[in-house]
């Protein structure tokens, strides 16, 4: 393969993690971990934006980190998805 993209996120430390780091780390430069841009409500009926990584101990060199979000136009549909964000 060229590049192994991996659309599941792992945002917390999970039994096997050692397993799974073993094998993307065969596979440096190959790799796409997934993140994700996350709102909360807050208890006052606000939003909080939060950025979500993958957990840290499946990190390893060469493993890349993108994000998998999509987000909607005022009427609710995805037209576009960015390559990038701030």
């Amino acid at each position: 393969a060229k590049l192994i993209i991996l659309d599941v996120h792992f945002p917390k430390e999970r039994v096997g993690d050692e397993i799974l780091r073993e094998t993307l780390a065969r596979h440096p430069g190959r790799v796409v971990l997934m993140s994700n841009f996350v709102e909360d409500q807050t208890i006052d009926g606000g939003t909080i934006s939060r950025y979500e990584e993958p957990s840290s101990s499946l990190l390893t060199p060469g493993v890349a980190v993108g994000f998998a979000n999509f987000w909607r136009q005022e009427d609710g549909i995805v037209r576009s998805a960015p390559f990038r964000a701030t």
